[in-house]
């Protein structure tokens, strides 16, 4: 946790603030989080149990909102998910109803300290059209848009419009990786990145479609992190285009689209 009493950084009180961007390590660590509660259900013990509570109040402790708010709906898209399974198979996993109340009982036991429970209120309540970070990306959406509708089409070239974006935001660079692409690369080449990104989940779901349910469930958390991180969260920082996040994510990617896959 860093702080610093002459010049404060937006980070401070805020885990890993020190060494790492708290908003990125959020970012980054759904994924393991996800895969972690999809391991607890198909296989649970306390060893497990302690790594996805870890993993849990990791994420929390950053207080970045888009991490948090991320976090939440992929627990809520999983948990669906396996209710929706338990009825089809009409069989009743115990361990999704125990995670369910570990996960309540741990919310509950970390929201009781009065120092989480008034940074989160804090962070939340400052999301406004006031608050400073919120501000600065809405001015940062409002430069990316008019430098899109500069050249639409064709945009600038991958990099070539940096300094022409740090001219009319100050020395900054734009906060949303989506829109970096757009003005990069115009709508045609925008157009084809998203026609290839679509057909590589289309071909990663139809490849483990027949496959044993656990590998089956592996590859949805895995496109559904994919999903939200490029869509929601990359709309707030420059995460697509971050090594720490990119290489893991091509890295599991690439595994599961060269594996061999069990089928039923």
């Amino acid at each position: 946790i860093g702080y610093n009493l002459t010049s404060p950084d937006p980070h401070y009180m805020r885990v890993v603030s020190t060494y790492f961007d708290p908003n990125f390590f959020g970012n980054i660590i759904l994924l393991p989080f996800i895969l972690s509660f999809v391991n607890i259900i198909n296989n649970f013990s306390r060893s497990n149990l302690i790594k996805f509570g870890i993993l849990f109040l990791s994420i929390l402790l950053t207080f970045s909102r888009s991490s948090i708010a991320a976090t939440l709906l992929c627990l809520l898209t999983m948990i669906l998910l396996y209710l929706f399974i338990s009825m089809k198979n009409r069989r009743i996993y115990k361990s999704t109803f125990i995670i369910f109340i570990a996960f309540i009982c741990s919310t509950i036991s970390i929201l009781s300290s009065d120092f989480v429970i008034n940074r989160l209120a804090d962070r939340i309540s400052s999301t406004s059209v006031s608050d400073g970070s919120t501000l600065a990306r809405l001015e940062s959406f409002s430069i990316g848009q008019e430098l899109f509708l500069r050249e639409p089409l064709l945009g600038y070239g991958y990099n070539f419009s940096i300094d022409l974006q740090k001219q009319l935001r100050g020395n900054i660079a734009l906060d949303s990786s989506l829109q970096v692409i757009l003005i990069s690369f115009g709508l045609i080449g925008s157009m084809i990145l998203f026609i290839l990104f679509i057909t590589y989940i289309i071909n990663l779901i139809v490849k483990y479609k027949n496959a044993f349910q656990y590998e089956k469930l592996i590859t949805f958390s895995f496109v559904l992190y994919l999903i939200i991180s490029i869509l929601f969260l990359s709309n707030f920082n420059q995460l697509i285009f971050y090594p720490f996040w990119i290489i893991p994510v091509i890295g599991v990617g690439t595994f599961l689209s060269i594996r061999h896959v069990n089928k039923k």
